[in-house]
Order: structure tokens, then C-alpha cells, then sequence
């Protein structure tokens, strides 16, 4: 819920920044607000809009990009964890215990990973103190190292076990990357200095809108709508930053059907 009371304090700030400029208007003197002036601030005002457009622009495309590479990793990591389990297969009915491992670790990166109430129930665990938490958790990273001495210790009897033994040990190494590589991923890029230099930004504008807004309904309607807009776009980039929890999640499902394909 990070997210929303982030947005939702933006919102309140903006609302009071620009009630602010109203408040202050007429306690300004006349050569305050005369014509000149008045340019001089739209000036500055644009130049602020242009520099938080651009930067809300920015943010908007790493955030959705960041999200989507996030959703290719879990599909890949996802079907790395079928290969790997299809090879122990073929291998023999030496690794059954390796795959239930597997099937293992694979429910509890699920249970353990998302913020959801929608999960199976048999796969609903604890929520993770941040996203992507179980990703890192020790008891869960422990049951990948486990798997993979499980099979290097593996002890093939035919040229084809020694073969298939050798890729199993590649695709474990592969998947233990990609393990990593989500967990990182996970990680907010955005940093609090950075979000209060917007915030900042934000304000100064909307409190030099204040002092030119006339003091109607409409123009109180407005900026109402703006700060809303504002609000809930920066509320979209903080919730894909964090793609395993919130509302904007990425999606569970390559991993759930992994499990059932594993466990079939």
C-alpha cells in the first residue's frame, strides 16, 4: 500500500500547494501581480511543466519497460524450471526426489514472491515483508543450492544419463541465474531524493498557479482534476517499480503452470 499513500499525500500536496498561491494572492500587492509579473511566472511555470513532463515521461517508459522485462524473465525462468524438470525426467527414476524438490521450491517461490489473495490455496503463504522477497529468502535460495548438489551428486550409469546429467547441471546453473536476475529486478529504481525533487518541482507550479487562478468553481475543478491526473500517474510508476506487489502485478500464471506440468 506503499504506492497509494504515496500518491495519495502527492495529491494532498499539490491540493495545498496550489490553495496556497490562493491563499497568499491577495495579500500581494498590485505591482506584485501586475502584467509583467504575471509573464515572468508563466515563464518560470513552463519551464518547470516542460522539465516534469519530460522527467514523468521518462519515468513512465523505464517503469512500464522495467515491468515487461520483469514479466519475459518470469516466463523464461518459469519454463527453465519445466526443461530442467523434463531432464531430470528422462534421466531416470533416480531424480524423483529432485523433482518434488523442484515442484517444491517452485510453490514456494509463488506463495512467498506475490502479494495476492487470489492464489490457490494451496500455494497461499505468508505475505513477503517487500516484493519479491521470497525470491531472496534463505529457506527458498536453500532449496535451489540443494537441488542443484542433488544433482551434481547424481551417479549416471549409461552414456546417455552422463549426458543428460550434464545438461541438468547447466540448466540448474541457468536457472539460479535467472533467479537472481528477477530478484534484482524486483529492486525499486526510484530513489526518495529523486521523488522529492519532483514533488518540489510539482509544487512550485502549482502554487504559481494558485496565485493567477480566478476563485470559481471551475478553476477549482480544474485543478482538482489536474492534481488527480498528476497524482494517479505517479501512482502508476511507483506500482509497476515494484512488479510482484500491488496492483499492477506481474502475473503469477507461467509459474502455476509450471508446477502442474512438473508435478503431472
Amino acid at each position: 500500500m506503499t504506492e497509494i499513500l504515496s500518491a495519495v499525500v502527492l495529491f494532498g500536496i499539490l491540493l495545498a500547494a496550489s490553495a496556497g498561491g490562493v491563499i497568499v494572492r491577495p495579500y500581494l500587492s498590485e505591482r506584485h501581480l501586475n502584467r509583467e509579473v504575471i509573464e515572468l511566472l508563466q515563464i518560470f511555470v513552463s519551464m518547470l511543466v516542460t522539465f516534469a513532463a519530460i522527467v514523468l515521461g521518462l519515468l513512465t517508459t523505464s517503469a512500464k519497460t522495467a515491468f515487461d522485462a520483469v514479466s519475459t524473465d518470469v516466463n523464461n525462468f518459469s519454463s527453465s524450471l519445466v526443461e530442467f524438470d523434463r531432464t531430470m525426467a528422462e534421466y531416470g527414476p533416480e531424480t524423483a526426489a529432485i523433482r518434488t524438490a523442484l515442484a517444491g521450491y517452485a510453490e514456494a517461490v509463488i506463495a512467498q514472491t506475490w502479494r495476492s489473495s487470489d492464489l490457490p490455496a494451496a500455494l497461499r503463504g505468508g505475505p513477503p515483508t517487500s516484493a519479491g522477497e521470497g525470491l531472496d529468502k534463505p529457506n527458498v535460495g536453500d532449496a535451489l543450492e540443494n537441488i542443484k548438489l542433488s544433482v551434481l551428486e547424481l551417479q549416471p550409469h549409461t552414456p546417455l544419463q552422463h549426458e543428460l546429467r550434464d545438461i541438468a547441471i547447466e540448466q540448474g546453473r541457468h536457472v539460479i541465474l535467472l533467479r537472481w536476475q528477477l530478484w534484482s529486478e524486483s529492486q525499486t529504481s526510484i530513489s526518495i531524493e529523486f521523488y522529492s525533487v519532483m514533488v518540489f518541482w510539482l509544487m512550485i507550479v502549482f502554487f504559481s498557479i494558485g496565485l493567477s487562478m480566478p476563485r470559481n468553481a471551475l478553476a477549482f475543478t480544474g485543478m482538482l482534476l489536474c492534481a488527480l491526473s498528476i497524482a494517479s500517474a505517479m501512482f502508476a510508476i511507483l506500482d509497476m517499480d515494484t512488479p510482484f506487489g500491488g496492483f499492477l502485478s506481474v502475473s503469477y500464471g507461467p509459474l502455476v503452470d509450471a508446477v502442474a506440468t512438473i508435478t503431472r
